[in-house]
C-alpha cells in the first residue's frame, strides 16, 4: 500500500543510458524538498533485463519507480519496453520520461499502459530554456547523451513529480487581483485601463485550468467588490470570469483573515492552500498568520511564470473531481438552508438525504483510492491504497468492500465513502472506513456502522473490530468510534454486532469537525520552498548553478593543501570543484581520493574543452590524477593555446575564484 503523502519511500531509477548526472539533479533537489534519501539506481544497460524480472529491483522496490528511455537506445525493443511499463505499472506510481534523439528531436507521446505517469520531456526543456540538449561528445564518450543543462531539467521534472507525491494535494488557490491577474491597479486605472500581459494571461489560463479539475479558486483582493464583477463582466480578453471563482472576497480587511475564512468554509487545511501575490508584504503576513499555506510571489514580466509553480503542475483528475466545484455550490446552498431553518430536526427532515451502500464495483477503484490518499478527518486507519491495492481487494473473494454514495435534495455528493475489511476467525476486522469531510454530520457515518453489524451476522460473527491510527486530523472519527465501541486498545476499537446494528443518527450529534485551518505540515519542503523554486529556479542553468554552488568542504589529507596559482592551475582546479562539488581543491589533490567517479571525468573533459577550445583525449584524465599533473600534461611546461574570449572569461571567473576560495580558509582557520 502506498504510503502517506508526507513519507514516500526513495525512487528507483531506470534508463537507457548514463543516469549518474540526473540522480546528481535528484540528489540536489531532495535535500531542498527534504525527499526521501538516496533515489537506487538499475544498474547501465539494465532496464529492460531488470524490468522482466518479477525479482528486479522494478518490481520489487517499495517506492515510486521512473523509467528514462531514449528510443534508438532500444532499437527493435519497444514492444519489450511496453512489457515491463505493463509489469511494473500497477502496484506503485511510474514516471516515464521519452527523452530526445542524438538530433535533439523529440520523440511523439505515445499511448503506454493503465498506470504509467508520462512526463512530457518536449514542454521540460521549453519551460527551463535549454536550447542546446544533445551532447555528442559525452555521448560517444560515456553514454551520456544530454548536455549538463538538459540532465539538470531532466532530474528536475522527476523532483517535481516526486514532490507532488509527496505533498498533500492542492485543493484551493487563492489569489490577488492588481499586479497578479493584470497590470495596473483597478481602483485608479478603471477596468478598461488595466493591462493584460502575456504573463496575466499565462496564468489566468493555468488558474482555469486548475479550477476545471475542481480546485477551489478564491479572489482575495484588496478592491471594491463592485469594482471587481465590472471587471469580469466587461473584459471579454480574460481567461477567468467571475464565475471560476468560488470565494471572492473583495475588501479591506487582511487577507491572511479573510483566507482563514475561507478554509473554515470550504474545510481546507492550510497545507493544501496556494496563495500567490505580488505584495511582499502581503506575502509575509500571510507566511505569519498562516504558516503552513505554500506563499508564492508574482513577479512582473516572466511569462512563463505559471509553469514554474509546482503546486499548479496538473494531475490525474477523476469524474468526482470535475464534478467537484458544482458541489461546492451545493454546499453553500445547503449551509445557508440549514442557518434558515427552525431546528437541525427541520432541516433534517426537509434534506431527503438519500444514502446508497452498496458492494465496490470495478469502475470505482479509481475514486476509492483516491479518497483513501485525500481523506484525513473522518479516515480510521489512514492506510493509503493504490488503484491498484483497491483493484485487488475489489475483485478477492475473501475481503468485503463496500462503496457509499450520498444525494440530496441540494445535488448529488458522490461517492464519498468506504468500508472494507475481511472476516476474521474470532472478529469482523474493518481496516477501511472512512467518509469524505463533506458529508459528516448527516447521519451517514451511523449508516456505516451499521453495515459492519449486519456484515458481521451475515459471517456469524459477534465482535467488530476497526482499525484506528492516532494521526495529526483524525480526531473525529476516532470520537465517533470512541462512542459507539465498548472496548479500545492500541489502533483499534472493538464493539459488538447488537452495538453497531443498534446505532442511530440524532440530529444535533453532528461529529465535531477539527480546525481545518489549522496546519498539519509534518516533514517534507518548507511551505515558502516553492517561492524560491517558482522566482529563481526558472531555467536548467540557473539549476546547474546551483548544484554547483552547493559545495562540500575538502576531506582531510595526509597531505597538506597546497593552493593553485593564477592562470591554467586556478582555472583547472575550478573545473574540479564544479564537478566535485568541493571547495577548496588542492592542485595536489588526487581524484579519487576527493570521491571522483569515472562519470565525473566526463564532466571535467566537457569544461576542459570549452576553456581551452580544442579536444582533450578522456584517456589522459585517467592518467593524471591532480590537477598539478593535468595542468602540466595539458600545457606541457608552457601555456595552453586558447581564444581570447575564452582566455578573458576564464580570467574573470578564475579570480573570483581565488577570492571565494580565500574566504572559505578563512572561515575554516
Amino acid at each position: 500500500m502506498a504510503a502517506a503523502k508526507t513519507s514516500i519511500a526513495a525512487p528507483v531509477i531506470a534508463a537507457t543510458f548514463t543516469v549518474e548526472p540526473v540522480l546528481e539533479a535528484i540528489d540536489f533537489w531532495r535535500r531542498k524538498l527534504v525527499l526521501p534519501d538516496g533515489a537506487i539506481a538499475v544498474p547501465y544497460g539494465q532496464l529492460l533485463a531488470d524490468g522482466l524480472n518479477p525479482q528486479g529491483l522494478l518490481a520489487q522496490h517499495a517506492g515510486p519507480r521512473v523509467v528514462l528511455v531514449r528510443l534508438s537506445d532500444i532499437g527493435n525493443d519497444r514492444d519489450v519496453l511496453y512489457s515491463v511499463l505493463s509489469n511494473v505499472g500497477q502496484e506503485k506510481p511510474l514516471a516515464l520520461l521519452l527523452c530526445p534523439e542524438a538530433d535533439g528531436s523529440m520523440p511523439d507521446i505515445e499511448a503506454w499502459p493503465d498506470g504509467v505517469e508520462a512526463i512530457n520531456v518536449a514542454e521540460l526543456m521549453t519551460a527551463y530554456g535549454v536550447d542546446q540538449v544533445a551532447d555528442p561528445m559525452a555521448d560517444e564518450a560515456g553514454h551520456v547523451p544530454y548536455t549538463p543543462e538538459a540532465m539538470a531539467v531532466l532530474g528536475t521534472g522527476i523532483a517535481r513529480w516526486l514532490d507532488r507525491l509527496r505533498r498533500p494535494p492542492l485543493k484551493m488557490i487563492a489569489v490577488d487581483a492588481d499586479q497578479t491577474l493584470w497590470r495596473g491597479v483597478l481602483g485608479e486605472d478603471g477596468a478598461n485601463g488595466v493591462r493584460l500581459s502575456p504573463q496575466d494571461s499565462a496564468l489566468q489560463s493555468t488558474l482555469r485550468e486548475n479550477a476545471a479539475q475542481g480546485r477551489i479558486l478564491s479572489l482575495c483582493t484588496k478592491n471594491d467588490r463592485s469594482d471587481i464583477d465590472d471587471i469580469f463582466r466587461q473584459r471579454t480578453d480574460f481567461a477567468l470570469r467571475s464565475d471560476d471563482f468560488l470565494d471572492i472576497r473583495a475588501d479591506w480587511q487582511a487577507k491572511p483573515d479573510n483566507l482563514a475564512e475561507g478554509l473554515s468554509r470550504f474545510g481546507v487545511g492550510q497545507d493544501a492552500v496556494l496563495f500567490l501575490d505580488d505584495n511582499p508584504v502581503e506575502i509575509a503576513a500571510m507566511r505569519a498568520a498562516l504558516p503552513g499555506v505554500m506563499s508564492v510571489t508574482v513577479p512582473e514580466g516572466e511569462p512563463a511564470f505559471a509553469r514554474h509553480v509546482w503546486p499548479l503542475d496538473p494531475v490525474p483528475v477523476t469524474e468526482e473531481d470535475e464534478r467537484r466545484t458544482d458541489r461546492y455550490r451545493q454546499e453553500t446552498k445547503r449551509q445557508a438552508a440549514m442557518t434558515a431553518a427552525p431546528s437541525l430536526s427541520d432541516f433534517f427532515e426537509t434534506l431527503e438525504l438519500d444514502i446508497i451502500i452498496e458492494p465496490a464495483m470495478a469502475t470505482d477503484c479509481p475514486r476509492i483510492a483516491q479518497l483513501t490518499e485525500r481523506t484525513n478527518q473522518f479516515n480510521a486507519s489512514l492506510i493509503r491504497c493504490s488503484e491498484a491495492d483497491i483493484s485487488s481487494r475489489q475483485a478477492s473473494n475473501t475481503d468485503f468492500l463496500y462503496t457509499v454514495t450520498v444525494r440530496d435534495r441540494f445535488g448529488d455528493y458522490g461517492l464519498v465513502g468506504v468500508v472494507g475489511g475481511r472476516a476474521k476467525q474470532d472478529s469482523f476486522l474493518c481496516d477501511l472506513f472512512l467518509l469524505s469531510c463533506r458529508a459528516l454530520g448527516r447521519g451517514v457515518e451511523h449508516q456505516m456502522l451499521t453495515l459492519l453489524g449486519q456484515c458481521a451476522a451475515d459471517a456469524g460473527l459477534n465482535e467488530i473490530v476497526i482499525v484506528a491510527v492516532e494521526g495529526p486530523r483524525n480526531t473525529p472519527v476516532r470520537r465517533f468510534l470512541a462512542a459507539w465501541s465498548n472496548s479500545s486498545a492500541e489502533d483499534q476499537y472493538s464493539l459488538s454486532q447488537e452495538m453497531a446494528l443498534d446505532c442511530r443518527f440524532e440530529p444535533g450529534q453532528a461529529v465535531p469537525v477539527t480546525d481545518m485551518s489549522a496546519p498539519i505540515y509534518e516533514g517534507g519542503a518548507p511551505p515558502d520552498i516553492y517561492d524560491w523554486i517558482a522566482n529563481e529556479m526558472t531555467t536548467g542553468h540557473a539549476i546547474v548553478e546551483a548544484m554547483a554552488a552547493a559545495y562540500r568542504p575538502r576531506p582531510t589529507f595526509q597531505h597538506g593543501y597546497v593552493a593553485p596559482g593564477p592562470g591554467a592551475m586556478s582555472v583547472v582546479t575550478a573545473i574540479w570543484e564544479d564537478v566535485l562539488r568541493i571547495r577548496p581543491i588542492g592542485v595536489r589533490d588526487s581524484f579519487t581520493e576527493l570521491g571522483g567517479r569515472s562519470i565525473q571525468l566526463l564532466q571535467v573533459q566537457a569544461g576542459l574543452v570549452k576553456w581551452l577550445g580544442r579536444p582533450v583525449e578522456i584517456t589522459s584524465l585517467f592518467r593524471y590524477s591532480t590537477v598539478e599533473e593535468l595542468v602540466n600534461a595539458l600545457t606541457q611546461g608552457g601555456h595552453p593555446e586558447q581564444p581570447a574570449s575564452h582566455r578573458a572569461e576564464r580570467v574573470r571567473q578564475s579570480t573570483s575564484r581565488l577570492a571565494a576560495r580565500r574566504r572559505t580558509l578563512r572561515e575554516v582557520s
